[in-house]
């Protein structure tokens, strides 16, 4: 019989979540820290493990806070305008809000200049396509309301939610940090890791709680596999 090598299966803690993923942004599990959100002064261990898979988003989100609170001094960021009732952008219209959603993904490092032109031309169309993909959004060049909706948040929010998850990022066991061999999954971005001596071995989507239905945070350790598990199909399937 061959041997099923124990893995530690952790599922990650959420990470700087957009609004677009279906799930709540304030809702710390019971193992996160307890310490002040606003602020990180206590010298935490994932600084040392800067160069692994597994912590280097807690690395991330440290630059992300620099770069937001930059912003803030500087005082750019604005509330954009949102038109009612709202109808989708795409490219080769003209309005107000194009020339606000250049100005913010300027901001934002998607765009390298700001024209400040309110048509919606191929410079803005690379940004709108950056700026989506950074965040895990599907690829298109239109701009919803959801979307404006996000850009929108205030600069505040974005401190705060980020100071949040460096709290989650510390909450991580310790003993992964010894690891060699493990299953990472990502829940806000519906994905899998497995990583195996600090290198990704597999990558692969997955499927996860909905916000009634949350997926449970934990880790913990693989032993068996179960290959085509039983499974009862719902009603709901069966009647649809």
């Amino acid at each position: 019989m061959k041997t099923l090598y124990s893995l530690s299966l952790i599922l990650s803690l959420s990470f700087f979540i957009s609004s677009f993923n279906g799930i709540e942004k304030d809702n710390l599990n019971n193992r996160s820290s307890k310490s002040n959100l606003d602020t990180l002064s206590t010298k935490s261990t994932l600084e040392e493990e800067n160069n692994t898979v597994l912590f280097n988003q807690y690395n991330k989100l440290q630059n992300a806070l620099k770069k937001y609170k930059k912003i803030a001094a500087e005082d750019s960021w604005k509330p954009m305008t949102l038109a009612t009732p709202y109808k989708d952008i795409r490219p080769d219209e003209k309005s107000i809000t194009v020339a606000e959603i250049r100005n913010r993904l300027f901001i934002m490092g998607d765009l390298k200049n700001d024209s400040k032109s309110d048509f919606y031309d191929q410079e803005l169309m690379d940004g709108v396509m950056k700026y989506k993909l950074r965040n895990g959004l599907k690829p298109n060049y239109i701009i919803t309301e959801d979307h404006i909706k996000d850009l929108n948040e205030s600069i505040e929010e974005k401190i705060r939610r980020i100071n949040i998850n460096m709290e989650r990022c510390k909450s991580i066991s310790q003993k992964l940090l010894t690891n060699k061999e493990y299953i990472m999954v990502n829940v806000p971005s519906y994905e899998l890791v497995y990583v195996k001596n600090g290198k990704i071995e597999l990558e692969s989507k997955v499927f996860v709680g909905a916000p009634l239905t949350k997926t449970t945070i934990f880790d913990g350790n693989i032993d068996k596999v179960v290959f085509s598990p039983y499974w009862t199909v719902p009603q709901s399937i069966v009647d649809n």
